[in-house]
């Protein structure tokens, strides 16, 4: 079963809502799997909690605005999927054509154990040869209705780019299908989110793919806080008791290096909380 959402409200959503309808014909004659599709009016929060509670689709398929967090409902003011309901699908594939929806959204699904099919960056596209890029975004679905695996229907869909660029004569448009090409990801068990920030980095060298990215900053903060205390305390404890006194604790020992783990991680908790209270009084972002 798949549950399919299109809205249709401005000019860029009369394109993606005509890919969608090319993607449901296609997929509709080389496979068997129902769909139950919410479009125009019907593409809102409400309809897609109800209508997911009711059938428990394994792959939802979204073509319409997004960013980073959330997939944008009919008439632009609110989410169908966020960070506030993307927990309810837990475990499903999300295929999207949709701006900006893999950099958080699709990372939050990917840690709830989901597939998340999306585009890092601004999915763009030229009106002149906008069937190339229909042709693009509908290929990883079309793939793996065809029995690829998410990993494998990755490499197909950018080899469907790499194609399309070839074809393409119109400069901007190779310009615009590489941009989309590089911004496509599928995020699964065996490709898991890449991070552009350094702690993030740092955690994942550590403790793994899992614990890396499950770990909140404010979590994580205060663990760092804790060694760093931990690291002061023991360097204190050794100056005064080994070293000589009172005269050797200005020294640069790991004191300092204790006292600074421990400042990062005041201000990794500061910004976890910081940001928490801001997603509550930002009622637009979380759907509200």
């Amino acid at each position: 079963m798949i549950l399919g959402i299109a809205p249709k409200f401005d000019d860029a959503t009369e394109y993606s809502f005509k890919w969608f309808q090319e993607l449901v014909k296609e997929v509709q004659s080389i496979s068997t799997e129902k769909w139950v599709l919410l479009e125009k009016d019907d593409a809102t929060r409400e309809s897609v909690e109800a209508e997911f509670d009711k059938w428990h689709p394994e792959i939802i398929t979204f073509y319409d605005h997004g960013n980073e967090d959330g997939l944008v409902e009919q008439g632009g003011h609110g989410y169908v999927i966020d960070l506030a309901n993307v927990s309810k699908f837990k475990g499903k594939a999300i295929y999207t054509m949709a701006c900006l929806s893999a950099k958080t959204l699709g990372v939050e699904h990917w840690r709830n154990g989901g597939v998340f099919w999306g585009y890092t960056e601004v999915f763009s596209f030229t009106l002149q040869d906008e069937e190339l890029f229909m042709r693009c975004a509908n290929a990883g679905l079309i793939a793996r209705m065809k029995g690829a695996t998410w990993d494998e229907a990755l490499e197909i869909a950018k080899r469907e780019f790499d194609r399309a660029i070839e074809e393409a004569e119109e400069v901007w448009t190779k310009v615009w299908l590489r941009h989309d090409r590089d911004a496509l990801v599928c995020y699964t068990a065996t490709n898991p989110p890449q991070s552009k920030c350094r702690f993030r980095r740092a955690l994942l060298r550590l403790f793994g793919t899992r614990f890396g990215w499950t770990a909140k900053s404010r979590f994580a903060g205060i663990l760092m806080m804790f060694f760093g205390l931990g690291v002061l305390v023991h360097d204190y404890a050794h100056t005064m008791y080994e070293l000589g006194g009172y005269g050797e604790i200005l020294s640069p020992q790991g004191g300092y290096v204790g006292l600074g783990i421990f400042l990062l991680g005041f201000y990794l908790r500061e910004k976890g909380i910081y940001f928490k209270r801001f997603k509550k009084l930002d009622g637009r972002r979380l759907g509200g």
